[in-house]
């Protein structure tokens, strides 16, 4: 194959890549349960209002809490996008940032390893990169770190001049804002500088990551929040009285979904790296992949630790193991080589199969590919507010977000999607046992004097599956609204007694398995 022909191959291979990953994200909105009505209406009040919400503006029952929306700059690109192309626009968005973000861990790859081992490292990592595909401000750290390491590869490998390694603090000013996982590009930092420090012992190399790394690390007070921004990040779980799915560790979602292969296929892979990078330290010892060796260690930890990290270590996989992968190779002896190829040979088979068999590994699910919301997202507070419903609403966790973005400011939450915003005791002491203790729901009850009940269908918590049984069975309560989504009960009172004409829905709709 001439040169030209090659070039023009690893083109097309890649932009095929691009495409089929670009598919993955491409996924209609489950608007009721995400968070994203909450990061769009963060950019509103931020762009119309100039107010950083530092408080837990959108509920009734804990408005003084204190709150750092580190997110806050994200919410407002959300918003912006929002209003020149809906929702549409924002799954478009979605999409590009990851596939930017693919394109330079591609490209930080590249710059020493093999165009094979690349390719081979990018298309075992997709099931990894597209394990969270929902719009979320955490697709700008993807983002921003792949720019990051690229970047000081570019440097690294004399590719480029020192003076950009300065645009390193406006790169960091923009994430504190737009993320909490900033905090990692100041990790990436601190790592080149100790390996130029005490490995490589680059005296001059040190002193320019330094200075970078000092420089950073102020740009990471340039937020509303100022100081309390960057410790963020170290405090965030101080008072998280919540359990939600994402911070939890590897093992303990495998046992609670074992029918999800996206977690045994993380084990997979990262047995297979942890010895490649294993026999590399027998060979070539610590000093050689010391940068390499600490990023695969903090990001295994954190993915293993946290079911959020799988994305963003499938993601640092890319070039961590087509570097390792290539090292491996240069070992003296042919055994090496026919190892790493008869592995390739061998997972590129595997992947194959799983294609052909259409698994959802490497197979989009088409039901949901598409771009926007999933048809009737809005139906439920489109009869909220043609019906004029009045609060006080209950409302479960997995909601909060859908009613701030439709309700608010007519509205607040009893909650919504963000533990942080809410003390640990409410969550412990109220939250979850109003929903599993009668009595407990009646001093609520009594206190906040509820007219409406609001519930995302699909919680999937022990307490809230019997906490909707319960209130469907309750002569107190009439449900009135049902779809695939949300159920709306309105008190039983005089003034929802035409409204429970109208609208109330017969017992047997409601069956339980």
């Amino acid at each position: 194959m001439t040169i030209w022909r090659a070039k023009y191959f690893r083109l097309f291979l890649m932009a095929s890549i691009l495409v089929v990953v670009a598919i993955f994200f491409a996924r209609k909105i489950n608007f009721t349960s995400s968070d994203l009505g909450r990061h769009i209406k963060n950019g509103e009040m931020i762009t119309h209002h100039l107010t950083h919400l530092s408080t837990n503006y959108y509920s009734y029952t804990e408005p003084e809490h204190p709150v750092n929306t580190h997110h806050w700059g994200a919410g407002v690109i959300f918003y912006i996008v929002w209003l020149l192309g809906s929702f549409k626009a924002l799954s478009v968005l979605n999409i590009v940032i990851h596939m930017l973000a693919l394109y330079f861990f591609f490209r930080a790859a590249r710059l020493n390893a093999s165009f094979k081992l690349t390719i081979f490292f990018t298309i075992l990592c997709i099931p990894l990169i597209t394990y969270r595909t929902e719009i979320r401000p955490e697709g700008f750290s993807y983002l921003l770190f792949g720019l990051l390491l690229y970047l000081y590869g570019l440097f690294n490998n004399g590719r480029i001049n020192r003076k950009y390694l300065y645009f390193v603090p406006l790169i960091q000013v923009f994430w504190v804002n737009v993320h909490i996982f900033f905090i990692f590009g100041l990790f990436l930092t601190g790592i080149y500088l100790i390996d130029y420090l005490f490995v490589n012992k680059d005296k001059v190399k040190a002193h320019l990551f330094l200075k970078v790394l000092i420089l950073s690390i102020a740009a990471s007070f340039v937020s509303p929040f100022g100081y309390k921004a960057f410790i963020e990040p170290f405090l965030i779980f101080r008072e998280y009285g919540y359990m939600i799915a994402e911070n939890q560790s590897v093992l303990f979602m495998q046992n609670r979904f074992p029918e999800n292969p996206v977690f045994w296929y993380f084990e997979a892979i990262f047995l297979i790296t942890s010895i490649i990078f294993f026999v590399l330290l027998i060979k070539e010892g610590f000093r050689r992949h010391f940068s390499k060796l600490v990023l695969f260690i903090v990001f295994s930890l954190f993915s293993w630790s946290m079911v959020r990290g799988i994305a963003f270590w499938g993601f640092i996989l890319i070039p961590l193991g087509a570097w390792q992968a290539d090292a491996l190779k240069a070992l003296p002896g042919d055994k090496w080589k026919k190892f790493i190829r008869a592995c390739m040979v061998l997972i590129y088979a595997v992947i194959f199969a799983l294609v052909v068999l259409r698994q959802p590994l490497f197979f989009p699910d088409t039901r949901i590919t598409g771009l926007g919301l999933f048809p009737g997202s809005n139906s439920s507070a489109l009869f909220f507010k043609q019906t004029k419903l009045r609060g006080p609403i209950f409302n479960n966790y997995d909601i909060g977000s859908y009613l701030i973005f439709h309700l608010f400011p007519n509205h607040r939450v009893f909650i919504d999607n963000r533990p942080e915003a809410y003390s640990s005791s409410f969550l412990k002491d109220y939250y979850v046992p109003m929903q599993e203790d009668d009595e407990m729901w009646d001093q609520m009850m009594n206190k906040y004097q509820f007219n409406v009940i609001y519930f995302y269908r699909h919680d999937m918590t022990p307490w809230g599956q019997s906490f909707l049984i319960k209130r469907i069975r309750d002569p107190e309560w009439a449900p009135v609204y049902v779809d695939d989504y949300s159920l709306i009960m309105i008190k039983r009172n005089l003034q929802n007694r035409g409204l429970i004409e109208r609208f109330e829905l017969p017992q047997s709709m409601f069956v339980v398995n």
